[in-house]
Order: C-alpha cells, then structure tokens, then sequence
C-alpha cells in the first residue's frame, strides 16, 4: 500500500510550470520583438532615404542632360502645386518618393521667377528624409515638417538669378 501511496504522490507532485514563470517568458518574448520591430522600422526608414538620394541624383542627370540639350532647365510654373507632374511630361521616367510625406511630400521641382518681366529665376528641387542625420544627403537642409511622421527636407539649388531663360 505504501507503494501505491509513493506512486501516487509522484504523480501529484509532477512540476509544471508557475504563473510567475509564465509572464516572465511572455514578457521576455514582448520585449525582444518590441525591440525587433523598432529595428525593423528604422531599417526601412533608411532604405527609403538611400532610395531617395538614388533617385535625386538621377533626377539631377536628367536634369543636366535636359539643359544641355535645351539651353535651360525645364519650366514649370511654380504656381501649380503639380510642378512634378509638370516636370515629368518634359523628362521621361521621374521616380517617385517610396513612401511620399503626409505632409508636403514626396519630391518637387520648384522655379520661380522675378517681379519684373522673369528678370531673375531660382531652380530648386526638393526632397525629403526621414532620418536627419544623413552624410550622403544632397543639397541644403532647410528645415522639417511637423509630422507625424517627421521628415527633414532638403533642397538642391540648381540655379539662382540672372535673366531668365525660359524653355517650354
């Protein structure tokens, strides 16, 4: 009878695991993937930057090739929110921001013009990052959008007064 007893009583007694034990793994588990996921995102964040300094800089060939041919860089009037659109029906297969801001976003071609008859004429070509410090960025940075999301913008200066030569 003792050994039906002991046997028994091993059975009762098999170790499982405690609560406590429980939410410590699950705990363990919430923060490793919590840590995963922040790391995840900022490497698609900067993935999308380096996509848009490749893009820039082919835009800015572009750009030159567009002049040397023409004697100008493109005009689009800077009055129309579209200027982009406009600059796509002059130079074939613009890209386009990977994941363009909530605010202003995506990329931008920007010439504005004198008071006096298109006396002088300024030529940017903006474009935002989501990370600021960026030693591969191009241009100027000029400041950042509220968000969220944040995003640093920058502007590359293609040409700054003088007389306007304007080329449709």
């Amino acid at each position: 009878m003792n050994k039906e007893k002991n046997m028994n009583k091993g059975k009762d007694n098999l170790a499982g695991y405690t609560l406590v034990e429980l939410l410590i793994v699950v705990a363990i588990i919430a923060i490793l993937s919590t840590v995963g996921i922040v790391y995840y995102s900022q490497l698609r964040s900067k993935q999308r930057d380096s996509q848009r300094l490749v893009d820039m800089r082919e835009v800015l060939l572009k750009l030159e090739r567009y002049k040397e041919a023409n004697g100008s860089y493109p005009w689009c009037s800077f009055e129309t929110l579209e200027a982009w659109d406009c600059l796509a029906g002059k130079i074939p297969a613009l890209p386009n921001d990977p994941a363009p801001a909530k605010v202003g976003g995506g990329y931008n071609y920007e010439v504005t013009a004198g008071p006096k008859d298109y006396d002088s004429m300024n030529i940017y070509l903006h474009y935002q990052l989501e990370n600021k410090n960026n030693s591969e960025a191009i241009g100027d940075y000029w400041g950042w959008s509220q968000g969220p999301p944040a995003y640093y913008m920058y502007r590359i200066i293609l040409r700054t007064s003088g007389p306007a030569v304007l080329v449709n």
